[in-house]
C-alpha cells in the first residue's frame, strides 16, 4: 500500500492513481475498524495514532480531490 501512495504522490494529477490511493486509505481504515470492533483484537489506545493519521489522510484526500484531479 505504501508503494501505491508513493506513486500517487509522484503523479498527483493522475485520477486513477489518486483514487487508488484513496482506496488504500479506506482499506486501512476498514482494517483498523474490523480489528477493533469486529474481532476485538486491539484497543483504540493501541491504534490511536495510526487511526487518526488514516482518518485525517483520507479526509484530506477526499476534500482536495477536485484541486488535484479536476473532478
Amino acid at each position: 500500500m505504501a508503494a501505491i501512495r508513493a506513486y500517487a504522490a509522484y503523479d498527483i494529477n493522475s485520477k486513477g492513481l489518486y483514487d487508488l490511493a484513496m482506496m488504500t486509505y479506506a482499506g486501512v481504515l476498514w482494517l483498523f475498524l474490523s480489528e477493533m470492533v469486529g474481532w476485538g483484537t486491539v484497543r483504540m489506545r493501541d491504534i490511536g495514532l495510526p487511526f487518526a493519521t488514516t482518518v485525517l489522510g483520507l479526509g484530506w484526500m477526499v476534500g482536495q480531490r477536485a484541486w488535484y484531479v479536476g473532478v
